[in-house]
């Protein structure tokens, strides 16, 4: 692989600005505050920054349509479609390349096939899932698709059922279970998903094993992202991935999550349905002038996700399986959980000063060694902030 090729062609970064520096002054005031949480709407739920009838959300939107005004002027990109993501040869996947490759070119990369002929791949056809696992309770999602609440999941309510119902049942269409760490678990990301091939390539730092399952063709993640490299493992179904660098987030309506646990947009919701990049385009046109990046995974396949990158996936299968690996690394001053993304990084910090043992620094730092705190973690993610846990009538 002719890395030194590859990194003369790259499109450009967003430049630093004093609209960007702004509106990430403006951010962690309102992180360190909460000045766009007090302001609810009519269901006690939160509301976007940007739609907020208040002053901070006032600010927010001048700000933002400041900044694209200057994108749009500068033009320093100008795409007809999105841009291809680099393939990297299975035998180009050693440890020297990719170390190379993180360091140096820092974007996504896809290695096929890694999966083909690993067991996970037969334990996880929908009719083994059923037989052999159907009995195992499973927490399910099915995201607010209100426009003006913000999908930071403050708004979201999870429900329990078992497995077999999940994939059976006609009222969990659309659902999705975000992590069944309950099925599957670390040993089984070893002992059936090549992990000590993994391993031996990535060699810093410890994995924490998010699994997820989803029903429904055409279904999609809002856009968002999170501090931890990301080594996904598609397994079953193909999935349409999205991008866009971490640079660019002053112009995508990004706020953190309770407790910092990820950074989601408030510019797109779960439930739109078609091509992210022509959605995008169509509803904000200066996204012609942001690099957007674009794969689409087949099952087997190895996708490597930097921290803080910006990615919407859409399954293109009624059935998708796949095993997000989180690497933590010892915090370094260099590490690219800050230099990606300083200003989402500072918003971590800030919710760790706030909330120092519910803060996700805290708690990837106790889950990545321990079994049931990566559980009872991953198992947080997506929590109703006023509700508890529901049980679903069957």
């Amino acid at each position: 692989m002719d890395i030194n090729s590859i990194l003369e062609k790259r499109p450009p970064k967003l430049r630093f600005s004093f609209h960007s520096f702004r509106w990430q002054m403006l951010f962690l005031l309102d992180q360190l505050f909460g000045f766009s949480l007090k302001k609810k709407n009519a269901q006690g739920k939160t509301l976007q920054k940007q739609k907020n009838p208040s002053f901070i959300g006032r600010c927010f939107q001048k700000i933002h349509a400041k900044a694209v005004k200057k994108l749009m002027k500068e033009k320093a990109f100008e795409s007809e479609g999105p841009i291809a993501i680099i393939e990297m040869d299975i035998n180009d996947f050693t440890h020297s390349t990719f170390k190379r490759w993180k360091d140096e070119v820092n974007e996504p990369v896809v290695v096929r096939g890694f999966l083909d002929g690993a067991p996970i791949m037969e334990l996880t056809k929908e009719e083994n899932l059923i037989s052999k696992l159907g009995d195992v309770e499973v927490q399910c999602v099915n995201l607010s698709v209100d426009n003006s609440t913000s999908s930071d999941g403050r708004n979201v309510s999870t429900f329990k059922t078992n497995l077999r119902d999940y994939l059976t049942l006609d009222k969990f269409n659309n659902y999705y279970v975000n992590n069944f760490h309950g099925i599957l678990n670390k040993m089984d990301f070893y002992r059936l998903c090549k992990g000590r091939e993994i391993r031996k390539i990535q060699k810093n730092g410890n994995a924490l094993n998010q699994w997820f399952i989803k029903r429904g063709a055409l279904v999609r993640s809002s856009l968002h992202c999170a501090n931890g490299e990301n080594i996904f493992l598609n397994i079953q179904g193909k999935k349409e991935w999205h991008f866009i660098h971490p640079s660019y987030t002053p112009l995508i309506h990004a706020t953190l999550s309770k407790y910092g646990v990820y950074a989601v947009s408030d510019l797109t919701n779960h439930h739109e349905k078609g091509d992210f990049y022509d959605l995008m385009c169509n509803a904000f046109p200066y996204f012609k002038h942001i690099p957007v990046y674009k794969v689409t995974l087949q099952p087997g396949d190895l996708l490597y996700n930097p921290p803080w990158w910006w990615h919407d996936v859409r399954n293109l299968s009624p059935l998708t399986v796949g095993c997000a690996t989180r690497w933590v690394e010892p915090l370094k001053i260099r590490s690219k959980l800050i230099t990606n993304s300083p200003v989402l990084f500072a918003g971590q910090v800030i919710e760790f000063l706030k909330n120092p043992k519910k803060s996700s620094l805290y708690k990837i730092g106790k889950s990545v060694n321990n079994g049931e705190e990566a559980g009872e973690f991953i198992n947080s993610i997506f929590s109703s902030e006023w509700e508890e846990n529901k049980k679903v009538s069957v």
